[in-house]
């Protein structure tokens, strides 16, 4: 799965921040409909590419909101939080 994972994460970073956010959005009303780890786990990697992406503003007050979710998605996805903190490392 980490393979599958940091390849999913390689192709998110080719979309704009722009198309990452509305993703974010329909993942996020979708998961209010059925409220799976799958549709969660979908909203952790595309929050973790946006927040990586090299054209997202790193001061920027959505990538704060974006971060601190994180965590909380993460264990609505039923992943292990300590072993996927250093993920989050920028792209500069």
């Amino acid at each position: 799965m980490a393979m599958k994972t940091t390849q999913s994460l390689d192709a998110y970073l080719q979309l704009e921040p722009e198309l990452l956010e509305s993703r974010i959005g329909f993942l996020l009303w979708r998961y209010q409909l059925c409220r799976s780890r799958r549709t969660a786990r979908s909203i952790v990697q595309h929050m973790e590419a946006l927040c990586r992406h090299p054209d997202y503003d790193e001061s920027s007050i959505p990538r704060c909101g974006y971060q601190r979710t994180l965590k909380r998605w993460r264990m609505l996805a039923g992943e292990n939080n300590s072993v996927r903190e250093d993920r989050l490392r920028y792209v500069s």
